[in-house]
């Protein structure tokens, strides 16, 4: 018999862990940080102790204390013994942390399944971040150094790599006794895939993330008409904005952005999604329009030359790349020697320091109504030498804050551009989202027919009893039989 098991996804925007098993087969869709659960506990000054391994995430319900999926270098310096592998496969949806944000912790020998997009981002999350999630580092391990004294294993020395498979748009695996389908699907991350696993006796099929509103609805609509042909018993169902009925398109946020942009004397500051290729796309757009250069930081400028190579826009060479100064601010000094200056950085951003198409802060600073300048949370400290002129404008095109910790962020975000002198007139809200609304919703549902609908990924799941009259609403860490 086929049986569910949710450690994460339900009453909540993320955190998906939905165990499905049969007979000797186990799986998991998605393996995500719960942002609402983690934010209880932890923030900037106070983070998990990595010295006390698992224990902090098992204490506080952010892992599920599961035998045979853990790292085994983890549940060794916890004093526990070895153990078989315990689950036969990861299914990711896409690259958000709210579904791979846990996927370090996992052994490195279960095989992850995802697309090449999903797989190429989280790779670059493990070249310019602390994450490990195609690679692991040996932790609480030692070698012997050239004085024939003990050190501590570090990257350098060497990594394991993931068991990362990719699949395409419809194709079909085998795990255990189950097969997957894999579907590409629309969403705000490039490579976002729904799911439908065939068990022995039911069939599953996952929407993961899914909007109909954005660049690419064909492929949402593919996976509702493709799904509809397995006729599934159960369909997990994303549920983010099933409250709502407004869909706002790339289109419109391009038109919007490029009204900002020609009501703008001086700078034009923009805050969106970081790796959401069809918000680039439309900034990109947008600037072209207007007669302004998008302007993108190194992360970004890593993520289009290698999504440039998959087909995703725009182009590398046809942006333009903030040189954004780090530790000693060398690159703002011409004087200084390039090796020094190539010392403030590290060695991924060195590569990016060798573009042609690099501009530096005495750029944007001189010719500020040439630029749409990407400027995120993170950076904002930039404005301290860049200095906005008068009629300077900022667009924010993301998501509304949606919890206190979010809000406050906002706030002091609002701080820095009110002492710029870029007050709330000269702010403007423009973002369309990544998921799908209540009518559309319904209208796949309908396409596919399940036989019953679990939402998952949604604060609002009795919505779902509105137009689906066999909701399921389970809770959590309870193991379902179908």
């Amino acid at each position: 018999m086929t049986k569910l098991t949710f450690f994460g996804g339900l009453n909540e925007v993320g955190g998906n862990k939905i165990l499905v098993e049969d007979k000797k087969t186990k799986i998991f869709l998605d393996f995500g940080l719960s942002f609402g659960l983690s934010g209880k506990y932890f923030a900037d000054f106070i983070q998990p102790k990595k010295g006390n391994a698992l224990e902090d995430y098992f204490e506080l319900g952010l892992l599920p204390k599961l035998t045979g999926i853990y790292r085994q270098d983890y549940l060794k310096h916890m004093g526990i013994t070895p153990e078989e592998r315990g689950v036969d496969a990861v299914l990711l949806s896409h690259a958000h942390l709210d579904h791979i944000g846990l996927l370090n912790f996992l052994r490195e020998d279960i095989p992850v399944f995802c697309s090449e997009e999903t797989k190429r981002i989280m790779g670059i999350f493990d070249l310019t971040s602390s994450c490990e999630f195609c690679k692991a580092t040996p932790t609480f391990k030692y070698y012997i150094n050239t004085k024939g004294e003990k050190s501590r294993w570090t990257k350098e020395k060497g990594q394991t790599n993931r068991d990362v498979r990719v699949v395409k748009n419809g194709e079909t695996r085998e795990v255990g006794n189950m097969k997957i389908t894999a579907f590409s699907v629309d969403h705000s991350l490039p490579g976002a895939m729904g799911y439908v696993v065939e068990t022995s006796d039911k069939t599953i099929a996952y929407t993961g993330d899914i909007r109909f509103h954005g660049r690419h609805p064909e492929l949402s609509n593919n996976f509702a008409e493709k799904a509809t042909g397995f006729e599934p018993d159960v369909l997990l169902c994303e549920g983010t904005r099933v409250n709502e009925t407004e869909n706002k398109t790339e289109d419109w946020v391009e038109k919007e952005c490029c009204k900002v942009a020609n009501d703008t004397k001086g700078l034009l500051m923009v805050n969106y999604p970081a790796r959401d290729l069809s918000r680039i796309l439309t900034m990109f757009n947008s600037s072209g329009d207007c007669g302004r250069r998008l302007v993108v930081d190194f992360k970004q400028a890593l993520l289009l030359q290698l999504m440039n190579e998959l087909g995703y826009g725009p182009k590398l060479k046809d942006v333009l790349v903030y040189a954004q100064p780090k530790s000693w601010y060398l690159i703002n000094h011409d004087d200084a020697p390039p090796n020094q200056v190539e010392y403030d950085y590290v060695k991924w951003e060195r590569d990016v320091l060798r573009l042609d198409n690099l501009v530096k802060t005495k750029d944007v600073k001189v010719n500020q109504s040439d630029y749409m300048l990407f400027c995120s949370d993170f950076s904002i400290g930039n404005l301290v030498e860049i200095k906005p002129v008068e009629g300077s404008r900022f667009i924010r095109s993301m998501c509304e804050p949606f919890d206190d910790e979010m809000t406050i962020d906002r706030e002091r975000i609002d701080n820095w551009y009110d002492h710029f002198g870029i007050g709330k007139d000269r702010r403007r809200q423009i973002h369309c989202s990544g998921h799908a609304n209540g009518i559309d919703l319904k209208k796949m549902i309908e396409v596919i027919k399940p036989k019953a609908v679990i939402p998952i990924h949604t604060k609002h799941p009795d919505k779902f009893r509105k137009f689906v009259r066999t909701t399921m609403i389970p809770a959590e860490k309870k193991e379902y039989t179908f």
